[in-house]
């Protein structure tokens, strides 16, 4: 998965980019919206593990397209 510590690119607009902490409470807002107990045991975890799977699934967008080209 992306390191966490590798920052993500701009959001447009001059919009201020939503912390981590803010992504996993509204992780944590969705899984009480589904009807979930998001403090359960099954669940708590949940949160952190798909800010990760989001930074991951979105970390090219910090890639240089002609820069990883030129590593491949």
């Amino acid at each position: 998965m992306a390191d966490s510590k590798v920052p993500l690119r701009a959001v447009p607009g001059g919009l201020k980019r939503p912390s981590r902490a803010e992504a996993e409470e509204a992780i944590t807002t969705l899984l009480r919206w589904a009807g979930d107990d998001p403090s359960r045991e099954g669940l708590r975890d949940t949160p952190a593990r798909v800010a990760r799977a989001f930074e991951d699934w979105f970390s090219g967008y910090n890639e240089d397209p002609e820069e990883y080209m030129r590593r491949t």
